[in-house]
This record gives C-alpha cells, sequence and structure tokens, in this order.
C-alpha cells in the first residue's frame, strides 16, 4: 500500500444509473472507512469500488430522497419497478443512513439504521469530521 497523507482525504466520484446520478465515496485512507453520498442505482458497483480501495462502508448520507439519489418505488412518479438504493445497501453493509430532519418522513423504514440530522451536525468519518449544511430549496431537507 502506497504512503498515505495524513490530511488526505478518499474521494471517488462514479455516474451511475440511466440519469447519469452522480454517486461519491468520502473518508479516510488512513482509517479505511468511507460514506457514500448518494447511494442508488448500481449498488454492487459501490460497494466493489470501496472494496476494491479497502475501504469499508460505514454511512450512506441522503442529499435528498428523490428515488434517483437514494432508491426505491417509481409508482409516485407514475412508473413501474424501483431504482435500488440505501435499501440495498443495507442489505449488503452494516451503516447507518444520515438524513436531514425534514426529509425523514419520506423515507420508509430503515428504523435505528436511520439517523436524521441537523444543519452544522458533525459526523467523524475516521478521523475526519464531516459537517452536514442545511441546504433547502429542492427538497425541504
Amino acid at each position: 500500500m502506497a504512503a498515505v497523507s495524513q490530511n488526505a482525504i478518499y474521494l471517488k466520484q462514479m455516474e451511475l444509473g440511466p440519469m447519469q446520478n452522480f454517486v461519491y465515496l468520502v473518508g479516510d485512507p488512513a482509517a479505511r472507512e468511507c460514506v457514500v453520498v448518494d447511494p442508488a442505482w448500481e449498488i454492487d458497483r459501490i460497494v466493489d469500488a470501496a472494496r476494491a480501495d479497502d475501504m469499508t462502508i460505514t454511512g450512506a448520507l441522503v442529499t435528498h430522497t428523490h428515488q434517483d439519489h437514494v432508491g426505491g418505488s417509481l409508482e409516485s412518479w407514475g412508473m413501474p419497478g424501483r431504482i435500488p438504493g440505501a435499501e440495498e445497501l443495507l442489505a449488503r453493509v452494516p451503516a447507518k443512513v444520515y438524513v436531514h430532519k425534514a426529509e425523514r418522513e419520506f423515507l420508509k423504514g430503515f428504523g435505528s439504521d436511520l439517523v436524521k440530522v441537523d444543519n452544522h451536525d458533525t459526523l467523524a468519518v475516521g478521523r475526519f469530521p464531516l459537517t452536514f449544511l442545511h441546504t433547502p430549496g429542492h427538497t425541504p431537507g
């Protein structure tokens, strides 16, 4: 394994699914931990990308709860089927799903695996604090 700078941040960007959504892996290469931003579409590819880099996914961050960013049924869009997302990710890796408190009601289930966050809350990803910023507009959260 190559030497890693003490201040390095692990960042991987992927364009996934037919809508070419951006999904990110962000984390601490020294601790070998990362979170997934907007886990949707190709869950196997997300998990495989983290594993290929010897990273452990510890959480999923949801920017907003539209199905193309978190997965779920397409029924509300008047279409059949579903987009794989956070639910399928949790079936593959033990993780928590972090979503702004104004969007919690739009995510069904998840129980104790779902964590509501607010503006300026922080989450430690390895040695790095990740700060949540509330940016309503496209959706409430």
